[in-house]
């Protein structure tokens, strides 16, 4: 289902070059994907079941799911649009459903998995990859793998992912679903640890081979304040604000890391103004701009959630 919005744009965001657009009252307020056009992907709340496709011109698309069946995760591709429910009990097995661009469902298929916190990344040619972590009982430790499907959803390979290389274990929570995207040949995924401190990135082909290689480490002092990991086409981006005597300084620009995707190494260093009067976070990565969610009322009866874009410098 597809249609259109009004693009709207408060005065104060407007004099700092943020545009922004309402999101309906009825959703999720958390960004489960991001689309190569500028679109995020919110999951509904209450009794309905659907994922809302929003862009910044104002056009929303409609992925209804059927089953009564809520967005685990959310995998963007060329083609379409990948959904993938919650973990159906008893039984170890997934839904994963296929949508055209404008919200037709085209296809659903089970997947027989026992990974949790799972994400989700389809490449350009529909094959999709699957990374959590999973654990026989709750007395054992977690385990990290993944699965590569078909565009059939027929399992082609499943995987283990090694644990960090200082010992501990890798973050996986609902927060880390942006944390996972894919190209023309691969997915890949951050892997993250905060005690000990890691951070690799694992690439895994069409075929399942897996590369691993560790992130060169961020500058970490007391101005340095990280806020969050970010991926965009073909980077992996630290996401932080500098802070002098509790302030940020020059006000409230964000700072923005680029790292190779392939490589690990740091090739850019970016900034944008986040708003001040009505600032927001960043979750989807363009390498031009960054978009993610604020909140402002601009009338008792309008949506206070919006989806907001600031341009990188």
């Amino acid at each position: 289902m597809f249609f259109l919005g009004i693009l709207a744009i408060g005065v104060s965001s407007a004099q700092e070059g943020i545009a922004e657009v309402p999101i309906p009252q009825n959703m999720y307020a958390g960004i489960l994907a991001c689309g190569t056009g500028g679109q995020a992907y919110l999951p509904s709340r209450g009794s309905e079941y659907f994922v809302l496709g929003a862009a910044l011109d104002g056009s929303n698309v409609i992925f209804r799911i059927p089953d009564k069946q809520y967005a685990d995760s959310v995998a963007p591709y060329a083609a379409g649009v990948n959904i993938l429910s919650p973990r159906l009990q008893p039984e170890k097995k997934r839904v994963i459903y296929h949508f055209d661009n404008l919200g037709n469902l085209q296809a659903q298929h089970f997947v027989s998995t026992d990974l949790d916190d799972t994400m989700m990344a389809t490449t350009s040619s529909g094959i999709t990859t699957l990374v959590g972590r999973h654990r026989a009982s709750e007395n054992d430790d977690w385990e990290y793998g993944g699965i590569v499907l078909d565009a059939d959803d027929q399992v082609v390979r499943r995987f283990q992912l090694p644990s960090p290389p200082a010992g501990g274990g890798w973050t996986f929570g609902p927060l880390d679903h942006l944390l996972m995207t894919a190209d023309d040949k691969a997915a890949y995924v951050l892997l993250r640890s905060d005690d000990p401190p890691a951070t690799e990135i694992a690439m895994i082909s069409e075929s399942g081979k897996l590369t691993i290689k560790p992130l060169q480490a961020p500058l970490t002092n007391e101005q340095h304040e990280h806020i969050r990991w970010l991926l965009g086409p073909g980077v992996v981006v630290e996401n932080y604000s500098l802070v002098q005597a509790g302030h940020l300084v020059g006000g409230n620009f964000h700072h923005f890391d680029e790292y190779d995707l392939r490589s690990g190494k740091k090739i850019a260093s970016k900034t944008a103004h986040m708003g001040s009067a009505t600032p927001f976070t960043a979750a989807c990565y363009y390498r031009d701009s960054v978009t993610g969610l604020g909140a402002r009322q601009v009338a008792p009866d309008e949506p206070y959630l919006r989806l907001r874009i600031a341009k990188l410098q």
